[in-house]
């Protein structure tokens, strides 16, 4: 896992711990903007099919 799929998932749990359920890629995208992990060129689609990708190999 990428350093930067690594910043997906830990924005993702916090997100789920806080909500009690599951985060939105919006969401997660909102709390990494917060956070200053995301690039200029990063947009929910981005962020969108990253977390797809995690979830096929069963890290989300």
């Amino acid at each position: 896992m990428t350093e930067y799929e690594q910043k997906i998932v830990n924005a993702f749990r916090a997100l789920c711990a806080e909500q009690g359920g599951a985060a939105s890629p919006h969401e997660v995208t909102e709390r990494m903007a917060k956070r200053g992990e995301l690039t200029s060129m990063d947009t929910v689609i981005d962020i969108e099919k990253l977390m797809k990708g995690l979830r096929n190999r069963g890290v989300l």
